[in-house]
């Protein structure tokens, strides 16, 4: 399945050494104004997602950009290029982390993941033993969850203790 993927997912799964559950759990695309974000950072996700672009993740640049730019004032460019491409590409699957990019892209039959989703999904596919220390990992960024949110991906992945 392809799955178009925005700045958020890429850099927190590679802070987290994990860009490779995106090649084990879909075909990943990202638009070329993503890797454009990526390429100002100065750390190590750079290189790790740049090193993926090198090999196996697929950046394309949209062709579709009426439908970006109806979508711009409402989201950054990076999300509004990811449903580009997931329109033109015909995929649903997006992965972005932003609230109201999600509710954008489910405006277009899309259907958004987030990291934490991804995460799940890993465990459940049988690419992460557990759910737990990733998460615990993850909060060692600057990514932004509620614990209610935790709780239930927890639950969602049998990792909560009630």
């Amino acid at each position: 399945m392809i799955a178009i993927v925005d700045t958020g997912p890429l850099v927190y799964l590679a802070q987290l050494n994990r860009l490779t559950l995106l090649q084990g759990l879909y075909e990943p695309y990202a638009p070329s104004s993503v890797l454009d974000e990526i390429s100002v950072w100065t750390n190590e996700a750079r290189y790790l997602v740049q090193t993926a672009a090198d090999d196996w993740l697929k950046i394309v640049t949209i062709t579709n950009v009426s439908l970006r730019g109806h979508l711009l004032p409402q989201i950054d460019l990076g999300e509004a290029e990811v449903i580009a491409l997931a329109v033109e590409l015909g995929a649903s699957r997006v992965l972005l982390d932003d609230q109201d990019a999600r509710r954008s892209a489910r405006l277009y039959g899309l259907r958004p993941m987030g990291t934490l989703g991804l995460l799940l999904e890993a465990k459940r596919q049988g690419f992460l033993p557990a759910l737990r220390p990733e998460i615990e990992r993850l909060a060692q960024t600057n990514f932004y969850f509620s614990a209610a949110l935790i709780q239930e991906v927890l639950r969602a992945a049998g990792e909560l203790v009630e």
